[in-house]
């Protein structure tokens, strides 16, 4: 487990050059490597370190047995969306192994994340050091799908804070041909340009909290059904207290931006907006369908917002000429939220050690 322990302690440790007066393209060359750690990491991996990755390289042998024109067909087939099949397809005809495929996959998702957080966040380096804590050691070695769409979504949603609506819609697509669970982004500017409410978002999480008293995917599932694809799920076990622990947390931050809105949205305008949407309806379907673990993909799907969502906190909590206690409180909890989650991928024996 050390390689692990190891970039996540230099990632934390990097976040420190955030906090000193130096402009972005100083410490760009920093940023370049430790993405470069990532991507090596997680692409060149062996057999064995994950619980997936034998699951992935048989269907990518399946490739030479489906044809171009069955391609459609082989979600029924395969559970994998068309999306990622058409990728592996493409690159089975172009003669890559498996082991090729999956660096280059991760190559150019390490890379459009690198320009995501680069471009977008205030404090890159504490962005990067939270989707390493919270989503890398699960995402990019476990779910590689997913990995993918999450980012595409994020793509998608600062794309129509930029009123950039066709963009935002084919990021959106795209990310929806990798992971069905990226479809819950469309709902994000649905939702801005329909009723957009600070204080209706925040009172959400805890009605969607109190709705899940009553089980409600048993309820739909008695009364409509469910899908084949998502009937496999019902009866999958998991931990209920981690997912709450995230959400709890993440409700803090809700409401602590709630009430320093308008400092918010003077620093990042409609860009916080839209985060601040996305994280409350993250909150709100993982609590109402907190025993339900597909739904936990589409919740998780707008939770990686968080990673921004927080930055932007810690951002409008540094805009004085000196630092103090309250920098040192803010850095002091997500230190701990970090580590908190890393140790949860840990415990949970998600990983193998890497040698």
């Amino acid at each position: 487990m050390i390689p692990y322990v190891i970039i996540l302690s230099l990632s934390f440790l990097l976040t420190g050059l955030d906090f000193f007066r130096l402009r972005k393209k100083d410490n760009i060359w920093f940023f370049i490597a430790i993405i470069a750690i990532l991507v090596l990491l997680s692409g060149l991996r062996p057999a064995g370190i994950d619980r997936d990755y034998a699951a992935y390289r048989t269907a990518y042998g399946y490739m030479q047995y489906l044809s171009w024109h069955d391609i459609l067909g082989a979600y029924a087939t395969y559970q994998l969306e068309l999306g990622y099949v058409f990728l592996t397809k493409l690159f089975y005809s172009l003669g890559f192994s498996f082991g090729g495929f999956l660096f280059i996959y991760e190559f150019v998702l390490g890379t459009l994340l690198a320009f995501l957080i680069y471009k977008y966040s205030p404090y890159p380096f504490t962005t990067l050091c939270l989707y390493i804590s919270l989503f890398y050691f699960l995402r990019n070695f476990t779910q590689i799908r997913f990995a993918f769409s999450a980012v595409l979504l994020l793509y998608g949603l600062f794309k129509f804070s930029e009123k950039k609506i066709i963009r935002g819609i084919l990021f959106i697509t795209l990310a929806g041909l990798l992971h069905n669970a990226a479809w819950i982004g469309l709902c994000v500017p649905l939702c801005y340009y329909t009723f957009y409410n600070r204080w209706l978002y925040i009172i959400f999480p805890p009605i969607g909290y109190i709705i899940s008293f009553f089980h409600p995917i048993k309820i739909i599932f008695s009364l409509v059904g469910l899908p084949k694809q998502l009937t496999r799920y019902f009866h999958t076990t998991m931990n209920i207290g981690v997912g709450l622990m995230s959400y709890f947390f993440s409700y803090i931050l809700l409401v602590l931006a709630v009430f320093h809105y308008q400092k918010l949205k003077e620093l990042f305008g409609v860009k916080f907006e839209y985060l601040y949407i996305s994280l409350a309806l993250a909150v709100f379907i993982g609590l109402m369908f907190v025993d339900f673990p597909i739904m936990q993909r589409v919740s998780g799907a707008l939770f990686t917002t968080s990673i921004f969502f927080v930055a932007y906190i810690i951002k409008m909590l540094t805009e004085r000429e000196w630092y103090g206690y309250r920098e040192v409180f803010a850095m002091g909890v997500v230190l701990i939220f970090l580590f908190y989650g890393f140790k949860l991928i840990l415990i949970s024996h998600i990983l193998r050690p890497y040698f």
